[in-house]
């Protein structure tokens, strides 16, 4: 009867404690009411190294808690908390997309919320998929969630798509060190 009643415990414990330490509560989601982000954004983020852009759902109040769900459409990743890095706000680099120019400059007011480790996902290397999720100085919450070559940007409530292996390569060309010599080509001829 012992034995009954500890294991009976066991399972009401688990019952009733599994929700908080297991369940992840939904950050990022899709909308009811559709994810057209609006023609402006769509023409912002066609083509490129974009595969697309939708608007989303954002809840703040999963912040609270130590696991969230993101819902990225393609796939869906729960993160769990890990503690957060202590940095001085012009430590944090952070930056916006001023829509009217094209040009992306530093914020200056932000402030990191959250950071955690996506479960189940490895980076580069075999190292853990970290993810911080940090609030601008208008509000709007930004992150990036990353999985192989693919990389997903929140900003406020749009969710952009981006293929890595599409990113222009902005590098200058390097010149070899070590030019061949043009008077072994003279003499080749």
């Amino acid at each position: 009867m012992e034995r009954i009643l500890s294991g009976l415990m066991a399972v009401l414990c688990g019952v009733f404690l599994a929700p908080t330490t297991w369940a992840a509560l939904p950050f990022i989601d899709v909308p009811t009411d559709g994810w057209d982000p609006g023609l402006e954004a769509r023409k912002r983020y066609a083509g490129g190294m974009y595969d697309w852009v939708r608007r989303i759902k954002v809840d703040r109040k999963a912040l609270a808690s130590d696991r969230i769900q993101v819902d990225l459409f393609d796939d869906v990743f729960i993160i769990e908390r890990t503690s957060l890095v202590v940095r001085e706000p012009e430590d944090v680099p952070l930056y916006v997309a001023d829509v009217s120019t094209h040009d992306v400059q530093r914020s200056p007011t932000s402030r990191q919320l959250w950071a955690g480790t996506i479960i189940g996902a490895r980076g580069p290397g075999g190292m853990s998929s970290t993810v911080e999720i940090a609030e601008l100085g208008n509000g709007d919450l930004i992150s990036s969630f990353s999985r192989g070559h693919v990389l997903y940007q929140l900003f406020g409530d749009l969710l952009v798509r981006i293929d890595l292996r599409r990113v222009p390569n902005e590098a200058p060309t390097v010149r070899d060190p070590y030019p061949t010599d043009p008077l072994i080509l003279d003499k080749a001829e």
